[in-house]
C-alpha cells in the first residue's frame, strides 16, 4: 500500500504500489497505531466480491477496484 494507514471506512481509496486504485464500499476500523506502507492482501470472496486484509486479525474492508 503506498502511504500511511491508520484505518478505513466507505469512501476511502487505496493505491498500491502496482498503480491498482480500490475503494473501500463497506466496512470501518480504526488501527491503534498508524502503519507506513503496509503490506496488504486481497482476497477474493463469494459473487466477484474483494476483501482488503491488512492482517489476518483484523476485520478486512470490502473494497472495489475504481482504475
Amino acid at each position: 500500500l503506498v502511504g500511511d494507514l491508520a484505518g478505513w471506512q466507505p469512501g476511502d481509496l487505496f493505491t498500491l504500489d502496482n498503480g491498482q486504485q480500490w475503494k473501500v464500499l463497506k466496512g470501518s476500523l480504526r488501527l491503534p497505531a498508524p502503519r507506513h506502507a503496509p503490506e496488504v492482501r486481497l482476497v477474493p470472496g463469494i459473487a466477484g466480491r474483494w476483501f482488503l486484509e491488512v492482517d489476518e486479525d483484523l476485520p478486512k474492508a470490502r473494497v472495489y477496484r475504481v482504475d
